[in-house]
C-alpha cells in the first residue's frame, strides 16, 4: 500500500507492504475433504487469528496473544511454501480465520501468484467471512466448517449460512 502524508516541510510517500501473520508453514496429509480427496499431501499455511473461539477448538493457539507469529508478504508465503513442500503443489490454509478481512488483500495476491505457479488451495473457513467469491476459482476448493447451534446465538448469528448453499 502507498499512502502519501504531508510532512514537516514536504510531502512523504510511505511504502507499506501488506502481510499476512503466520503461524506455520509444514506439510502434512490433508485430512479434510476437499475436490481433490483426503489423504493426499499438502502445504499447510496456518495463520494467526480467529473471531470465533469456540470452546471445542484445537488450535487454540492461533488465538493466543503470546504465540509467536511471523509477519509475511505474499512473496515470502510464496518462497516458504516452495521450500517446504518439495514440489507438492496442493497448499491447505487453515488458521484460526484464515480469510479474516485485515488477511484479504494480500491473500488475493498469495492466491494469484499460486495461480500462476500451478498451486491448488483449499481454504479451511469456518463461514463467518465472505468466499463465496472464491467459489468460481477452479484453483480453489473452500471446506466450511459449520457451527453446531450448540455454541450459542452469538456465535452461530455470525455464521453467513447463505454461502453454505452455494458451495459444490
Amino acid at each position: 500500500m502507498v499512502s502519501l502524508q504531508k510532512g514537516e516541510s514536504k510531502w512523504e510517500i510511505t511504502l507499506k507492504m501488506d502481510k499476512v501473520r503466520v503461524v506455520s508453514i509444514f506439510l502434512s496429509v490433508q485430512g479434510e475433504c476437499n475436490i481433490w480427496g483426503q489423504g493426499t499431501w499438502a502445504v499447510f499455511l496456518r495463520i494467526f487469528n480467529c473471531n470465533l473461539h469456540c470452546n471445542f477448538c484445537d488450535s487454540t493457539y492461533t488465538y493466543d496473544k503470546d504465540t509467536e507469529v511471523i509477519e509475511m508478504t505474499a512473496q515470502e508465503i510464496m518462497d516458504n511454501v516452495r521450500s517446504v513442500g518439495e514440489g507438492c503443489r496442493h497448499i491447505t490454509l487453515t488458521g484460526g480465520e484464515p480469510i479474516m478481512s485485515q488477511n484479504k488483500e494480500t491473500l488475493k495476491e498469495f492466491f494469484s501468484l499460486c495461480e500462476r505457479n500451478g498451486y491448488r488451495i483449499s481454504i479451511e473457513t469456518n463461514g463467518t467471512e465472505p468466499f463465496v467469491e472464491y467459489l468460481d476459482n477452479q484453483y480453489i476448493s473452500i471446506v466450511a466448517d459449520y457451527k453446531p447451534l450448540s455454541l450459542g446465538k452469538a456465535i452461530t448469528d455470525r455464521i453467513r449460512v447463505e454461502q453454505f448453499y452455494k458451495l459444490r
